[in-house]
């Protein structure tokens, strides 16, 4: 027996180990990227996690090559990097003109991308390079070894367009580069942050009791993320809008808060709400609706996906909700709560990269509704019945009741002779 408990143990080891460490590659892709802008140096590379675990990128690099044996290096990630569900990682040459945008700058200062090459993100901390994911463009004599280590795309794109970025479409992957990217339109000259969605409106007040208006953002990212080309608008009445700047940065998971007097937006009493675009005009996020009236010195707040009214304002700091009504203390079952509920609008998919080392607007939520809760659950009179307890007890009981007639059952020949033998003894 403890034999075959060491065999199944190992062979557990063996097989699930492995594929649980390499797990997750397949979906680290190249989504984006720009060989040159208003000038040759305005160039990037973004780097994207598909998957819904966090990847370990220790020692990847992300490399060009130009011809059959000729490439470089643009960066190589260090030992403890990592890259976060939905998160995205922009690469941009040291001497771009807008540094705001980028996560990471090209280690050398004097390259430049080529009109043709072959885009690879490699892992070389094998000791052999292990192809990731590759992105051919251009001219280049594929056939001759223009790709990386495991081989070239079968349909590489056409060379590149001037001051046009080309973007993976809804992150398909054929490994047919003409397939899988598109251009991008850019209607102005401006670049959104790869990772604006991570962008959330967290917390608005539109009748403060004594102080100014304010709204707040939250940043979901564990990477700074740029508000430069973005911008918020209210929605109803006198519309204003506010245009973030290139030192609008966010710091990974900071609330931030923008009062009235820096936005010149007013949140109407009666009813209003706030949307957040990009420099397209695509909604990026929203504050849940029209918010219909607001009380005095009462914030509407996001916990989890929906907004609620709540009596405690926090700006710059993690959401707490407070219930806007008082209500009696309950003697047997808590009434259900009377606070106003307004169903968030957030687009893409802002509100669902978070982990449980870090700050969140759904556990500050659940932490206080169940403070809150506590008395009137407590206060529930038990009905008697089967609890866990006695269901473990049953399945005891049944299991040895299917032991003892699974023995009986194999043995029954035997008790069968000694029953005979009782009989004969008796009679």
């Amino acid at each position: 027996m403890k034999k075959q408990f060491l065999l199944s143990l190992i062979f557990i080891v063996i097989t699930v180990i492995p594929i649980h460490v390499f797990a997750g590659s397949e979906n680290l892709k190249i989504e984006e990227f720009r060989v040159d802008g208003v000038t040759t140096n305005d160039e990037y590379v973004v780097i994207a996690n598909y998957g819904t675990e966090s990847i370990d990128i220790n020692l990847y690099s992300l490399t060009i090559k130009t011809s059959a044996t000729t490439y470089s290096y643009l960066y190589k990630f260090g030992i403890g990097s990592s890259i976060k569900p939905g998160e995205r990682i922009r690469i941009c040459h040291n001497s771009i003109a807008d540094k705001s945008l980028c996560n990471l700058f090209n280690t050398s200062t004097s390259y430049s991308m080529k009109e043709s090459g072959v885009l690879a993100l490699v892992d070389n901390s094998k000791g052999t390079k292990i192809n990731i994911d590759i992105v051919g463009y251009g001219e280049l004599d594929y056939g001759v070894g223009g790709c990386w280590s495991t081989g070239c795309e079968e349909y590489p794109l056409d060379m590149p367009a001037k001051n046009t970025p080309y973007k993976r479409i809804n992150g398909q992957d054929t490994n047919r580069g003409y397939f899988d990217f598109e251009p991008v339109v850019i209607l102005e000259s401006t670049y959104s942050d790869p990772n604006i969605d991570k962008i959330v409106i967290s917390e608005l007040m539109p009748a403060p009791d004594s102080e100014e208006e304010w709204f707040e953002l939250y940043n979901q990212a564990s990477l700074p993320v740029s508000l430069s080309g973005v911008k918020i608008c209210d929605a109803v009445g006198s519309i204003h809008c506010y245009y973030f700047v290139e030192t609008d940065l966010m710091k990974p998971f900071e609330y931030k808060t923008y009062s009235q007097s820096t936005t010149k937006i007013t949140l109407n009493n009666t009813g209003d709400w706030l949307e957040l675009r990009d420099e397209n005009d695509n909604l990026l996020a929203d504050s849940g609706g029209n918010y219909g009236r607001a009380d005095s010195a009462i914030s509407l707040s996001l916990f989890g996906n929906d907004f609620n009214w709540t009596k405690t304002a926090t700006p710059n700091e993690q959401n707490i909700y407070t219930d806007t009504v008082e209500i009696e203390e309950p003697t047997t079952v808590a009434p259900k709560s009377t606070s106003k509920k307004v169903k968030a609008a957030v687009v893409k998919k802002a509100s669902s990269v978070t982990s449980a080392s870090e700050p969140s607007e759904v556990a500050g939520a659940s932490t206080v509704l169940a403070a809150k809760n506590a008395k009137s659950v407590a206060a529930i009179p038990v009905k008697p019945g089967l609890n866990d307890n006695n269901y473990a007890y049953l399945l005891f009981a049944l299991a040895i009741l299917i032991f003892l007639g699974y023995n009986l059952w194999e043995r029954r020949t035997n008790v069968r002779n000694f029953y005979y033998k009782i009989i004969r003894r008796d009679s």
